[in-house]
Parts: structure tokens; C-alpha cells; sequence
């Protein structure tokens, strides 16, 4: 994905902000390899628990700490299988990793969700790489889609540049409007038909790891900006 132009500017605690950015971005872009089936091994999940585990003190919800200890538990095999029956098919999909089978009617695909999403992509200047052979609204795409934006941020943070908050904003709106809208029944249908420890622990971190107000870093940012007008001699 390429990066949009941003807008310089100075931002206060800019090192403690892209540390947060940094992990932030490092979970959803390994949530986004989870869903498009790249971490079936050890090595993988280990990454992924990683990743998640980095977020967690800034997610101390009790459903995040119990997913994330359902994730470290040890492979038995038919993680792969629980994964296929539930969101890849053949068949009727237990829980269809596509926001329009959620925001639509009768579960169906490629509905006006779909069409929106794209809309936003295009807006940033991006476009799905499988656009026109898989829905844009698949789960894979708009995490990754939210990694995109918190690395931009994190790299615009590390620059002193203020437009870390322009992406962000980008970020949480994008997740308010077309992820929270569904991630909990879509998590709810995870827990319901998974078989492993780690579908079950899946279905319930994602919720926690994507419910988070936009408004938290900005008035972090405030704070510290009083903090050091406070501590300058």
C-alpha cells in the first residue's frame, strides 16, 4: 500500500504515541495474516499471541486476557479444519468473515457494505488487491486496511509530523463505521460453532482488540503537552 501525503506539523509525546501506534499496527496486520490463513504453525501463532499480547495493556478487558491465554494453548491439529468449516467453506458459513453478511439482508455477499468500504479505500488512495474476486469487506482486508493507517501514523509520530492524528482519525473512523457495526455477532458466531482453543480464543479477543475510543490518544496528547508547559524552567 502506498503512503498518502500528509501535512507537517509538530506533535507533543510523539515517542510515547508511535510506541502505541507500533503495537497497534503490528496486532492488526497479524490478525490480518490470521484471516487470510498465513499462520497455521506454531511459529505463526506464537507471532500472532505476540502481537496481541503487546496491546494488552491497553485493552485490560477480561475477555482479551482469556482469549489471549486461549491462543497460547498448545496446537492439536484441527486448528486448520475449525478454521476452513467456519469462515472458507464448501457449504453454508458458520461465521462469513464479510461485514455485508452482518450489515445486509439474508447473509448475503457484495451488498452495499461492500461498495461503501471500497468507497473509503479509494478515498485514501488505495484499492483492495483482489478488488472484483473477493468482497472488500472481508475481515483480512480491513485489518489490514487499519495496520496501513497506524503505520503511517506511527512513521508521520516518529517525524514529529501532527498528521499521525489525520491518519488516526482515518483509523477510528474507518473502524466505527465499518467494523464495530458487526465484529461482535460476527465474534459471538466464532464462539458458538468454534471447535479449538484457538478459534474460541480468536472470537474473543477481536472484539476488545478493536473496541477502543479514537479520542484516547488525542487527549493523551493534550495531557502531555500541559505536562511539559508545567515542567519547562
Amino acid at each position: 500500500m502506498e503512503q498518502a501525503p500528509t501535512a507537517k506539523g509538530r506533535v507533543v509525546g510523539s515517542n510515547d504515541v508511535s510506541n502505541r501506534l507500533t503495537h497497534e499496527a503490528s496486532a492488526m496486520l497479524a490478525l490480518a495474516r490470521f484471516f487470510n490463513a498465513q499462520l497455521f504453525n506454531g511459529e505463526g501463532i506464537h507471532l500472532l499471541c505476540r502481537s496481541l499480547k503487546t496491546i494488552a495493556p491497553w485493552h485490560p478487558r477480561r475477555n482479551f486476557l482469556s482469549g489471549l491465554n486461549l491462543i497460547n494453548h498448545p496446537l492439536n491439529g484441527e486448528e486448520e479444519y475449525d478454521f476452513t468449516r467456519l469462515f472458507v467453506g464448501p457449504g453454508p458459513l458458520p461465521a462469513p468473515p464479510y461485514g455485508s453478511a452482518y450489515t445486509g439482508v439474508e447473509r448475503l455477499l457484495m451488498q452495499e457494505e461492500t461498495l461503501a468500504v471500497r468507497r473509503f479505500y479509494r478515498k485514501c488512495g488505495l484499492a483492495s488487491r483482489k478488488e472484483g474476486s473477493q468482497p472488500d469487506d472481508f475481515l483480512a482486508t480491513e485489518l489490514e486496511f487499519l495496520g496501513y493507517l497506524l503505520t503511517v501514523a506511527d512513521h508521520c509520530a516518529k517525524l514529529d509530523d501532527q498528521a499521525w492524528q489525520v491518519n488516526f482519525r482515518a483509523h477510528n473512523r474507518f473502524r466505527r463505521l465499518h467494523l464495530l457495526p458487526w465484529i461482535k455477532p460476527f465474534a459471538k458466531d466464532i464462539i458458538l460453532h468454534a471447535q479449538t482453543d484457538l478459534l474460541q480464543g480468536i472470537g474473543m479477543v477481536l472484539p476488545a482488540a478493536l473496541r477502543l475510543k479514537g479520542n484516547e490518544w488525542l487527549g493523551y496528547v493534550a495531557a502531555q503537552k500541559r505536562k511539559e508547559s508545567v515542567d519547562e524552567p
